[in-house]
């Protein structure tokens, strides 16, 4: 009973880990319109029937800026003025890093845009609740039109309701988990044995991140991002590792004499 109970938190502890950062993909998309505003500023700001800048990006559930996924503007960008504020919340003013980017647009129409599921600075986020925010305006900052929807990152799929609304249409949001990214690493792959001498664990497979040594009764002992790990002050007995990779997890059991 007790080897099942440690089993069994073994395993948890590594669906913990890995639900934190499911891998996948976010695809946004939606059809820009018109604000209507064509006297603004007596006409002067007003770009025209169809021209128009639009900027589409990701922010948490503390409304912190994560990433940009399109923005269309160019010497306009400036009247983008809900995603300049975004950005300058963590001083990185107009941050397109991997997005879809273009000058002003000619006409309204459809827009696609994929997230990653990493931050501006390549890193990647953990799960939860995040916000897709929209924003297009045609006459500077008189009027835009500003929508946002909430979406859930995790290992599930998550498509939140998207009626058309705030000058938006024909919205979809949709996140899709890569859950076989956790399958590529397979037992298989991986290899750990002690040295002949009992002093250090060797591990063996692509993409190593990390291990994590616990005892029988489940404590943790060690934890490395090294490939070759001192068991020295380990007393003989029984341990479980729980090794991290790039792509997913595994764990293990071995034993040191």
């Amino acid at each position: 009973m007790k080897q099942f109970l440690l089993i069994l938190f073994l395993f948890t502890a590594m669906y913990n880990q890995a639900a934190t950062d499911t891998a996948g993909s976010l695809t946004v998309k939606f059809t820009t319109s018109a604000t209507g505003a064509t006297s603004c500023g007596g006409g002067k700001d007003y770009y025209g029937p169809s021209k128009n800048i639009v900027a589409c990006w990701i922010v948490d559930s503390n409304g912190k800026f994560i990433k940009t996924l399109l923005a269309y503007a160019s010497e306009r960008i400036q009247w983008l003025v809900n995603w300049k504020s975004a950005t300058s919340a963590v001083g990185s003013i107009y941050n397109t890093t991997d997005a879809v980017t273009a000058a002003t647009r000619s006409t309204h129409a459809s827009r696609s845009c994929t997230w990653n599921g990493k931050n501006y600075l390549g890193v990647d986020v953990a799960d939860g609740i995040y916000t897709v925010k929209m924003e297009c305006t045609d006459n500077h900052s008189c009027k835009s039109n500003i929508v946002s929807f909430n979406f859930t990152k995790g290992r599930t799929t998550s498509t939140p309701t998207t009626a058309n609304t705030g000058g938006f249409s024909l919205i979809t949001v949709s996140w899709e988990p890569n859950l076989t990214a956790i399958d590529k690493v397979t037992e298989e792959s991986v290899k750990i044995y002690p040295d002949a001498e009992q002093k250090f664990l060797h591990i063996q497979g692509d993409g190593f991140l990390e291990a994590n040594i616990y005892n029988i009764l489940g404590k943790k002992l060690i934890t490395t991002t090294e490939k070759k790990v001192s068991l020295q002050g380990l007393p003989s007995s029984t341990y479980f590792v729980i090794l991290k990779f790039k792509d997913g997890y595994v764990s293990r059991k071995f034993v040191k004499r």
